[in-house]
């Protein structure tokens, strides 16, 4: 059943990107006046298909994972002169630009939109406070302790936790310093500095935060004290901080968790604030079994995460889609040239394998997580298609820019050779993110 779930969202979600595509292409081409002769969801043999009364075939093929659509061309048959004027290499070169580009420029649009669909009512996202600091980690070293408020990475403002991610993720393979800013208790900002030297650039799929040594956390609010347990009897309430238990500061929730789960039927004292005054009560940890037949205490207390709206209305989730739109395009390209230099493992990029788990298990999150991906992923569809690559969109732009400038068209010899390298090149990208995707896989 997982696999199917897999198997399902990873076609899902193909569909999805190749049909926004190729209908970028098939709209504007009859825009500009070149026949379409076919529109073909899928590949390979074709299993269903209509033609309308101006002679395009509408088609489902077999192999549901991608799509095109054919275009009048005298390179590759013969064509009655009167239909000349409409072959995709008979018409202007801006056009046949702006027909190549018209298909990563709708997978841009299609994530903008999604990002909009998304974030339309807003969303609750819990405040980016740092959880507890590994001991001697570079974020130690450079100050942080836990309990801090992100509020900004590298001078980017910083309003949830995946701002602080993507911030950190894109300086892998940098050298320099790395800038976190926290709040303070005045209002006022700390910048704290880590320096950084060709950061994880042999690292496959790094973990940014964990490397740092950091990870998320909320601080130790109370939300909810569960009626008879131990908490209920000492007296915490709704909307208490616990400030310290047995004189040990607590900066953060998991503090709190693991001097509770070190103490079963033993009696602690808690400092808590309350109403902006100080409190000092006693509480016995309950006695529990965990499943390795060890005891830990439980003092039963339900943490607060504090949280913001963001995106809400349509303009708001407006201005949130084209900033995550932007953020994400702005890593990619930056993920992309750091590999074509060296900075960044190209053993992270991810072939489809790697694309269905995270669709199976985001689609199981809820559609809004499923949604996110699959505009991530046509971001990256975007900007791989406009690489200078003959095979891709970013070739027939090339080609068209080259007319435009010489007047005249590349040879259909200088074509074929570059095709052939254009096919080689993306033959051994496939075999890469293959064989990433099985490493992957064996690894775990």
């Amino acid at each position: 059943m997982q696999f199917l779930i897999y198997v399902g969202a990873l076609i899902g979600a193909f569909l999805i990107l190749v049909t926004v595509h190729e209908l970028g292409h098939f709209v504007v081409a009859r825009k500009l006046g070149v026949q379409v002769q076919r529109f073909s969801i899928g590949l390979g043999p074709v299993v269903w298909s209509h033609t309308t009364k101006d002679d395009v075939e509408f088609a489902i093929s077999a192999i549901p994972i991608g799509g095109y659509i054919s275009m009048l061309d005298i390179r590759t048959e013969e064509v009655p002169a009167h239909l000349q004027h409409k072959a995709f290499n008979c018409v202007a070169p801006w056009r046949q630009i702006a027909i190549a580009a018209a298909g990563p420029l709708a997978n841009l649009a299609l994530a903008f939109v999604l990002f909009w669909v998304v974030m339309f009512n807003g969303i609750q996202v819990a405040l980016p406070y740092v959880g507890q600091v590994r001991d001697q980690s570079p974020a130690y070293d450079a100050g942080l302790r836990g309990g801090e408020e992100v509020v900004g990475v590298d001078g980017m403002q910083v309003a949830q936790w995946m701002d602080l991610y993507r911030g950190v993720l894109s300086r892998v393979g940098d050298t320099g310093t790395l800038s976190i800013d926290v709040a303070t208790s005045n209002d006022g900002v700390k910048t704290h500095l880590i320096p950084i030297q060709n950061w994880l650039s042999a690292t496959r799929d790094p973990d940014v935060l964990g490397e740092l040594g950091i990870q998320q956390g909320i601080l130790p609010l109370v939300r909810l004290v569960q009626p008879g347990s131990a908490a209920d009897k000492a007296g915490l309430l709704a909307g208490d901080r616990v400030l310290e238990i047995n004189d040990v500061p607590l900066r953060v929730w998991q503090d709190l968790v693991d001097i509770v789960h070190a103490s079963p039927n033993t009696e602690i004292t808690l400092l808590i604030e309350r109403d902006r005054l100080n409190y000092t009560l006693r509480a016995i940890p309950e006695s529990q079994i965990a499943a390795d037949g060890s005891l830990f205490g439980r003092l039963g207390v339900v943490p607060l995460v504090e949280t913001r709206e963001i995106g809400q209305g349509v303009i708001g989730s407006m201005v949130y889609a084209g900033s995550e739109t932007w953020s994400f395009t702005a890593l990619t390209v930056t993920s992309i040239a750091k590999m074509i230099t060296g900075q960044m493992d190209t053993s992270n990029l991810a072939g489809p394998l790697t694309i269905a788990h995270l669709a199976g298990t985001v689609a199981q999150r809820g559609w809004e997580y499923y949604a996110r991906l699959i505009a991530m992923l046509s971001i990256s569809l975007f900007l791989i298609n406009l690489l200078p690559i003959p095979v891709l969109d970013g070739g027939h732009i090339v080609y068209g820019l080259i007319e435009m400038v010489t007047r005249r068209q590349v040879s259909l010899r200088i074509q074929r050779i570059a095709t052939t390298a254009g096919l080689a090149i993306l033959g051994c990208l496939i075999i890469l993110v293959f064989y990433n995707d099985l490493v992957r896989l064996v690894g775990g």
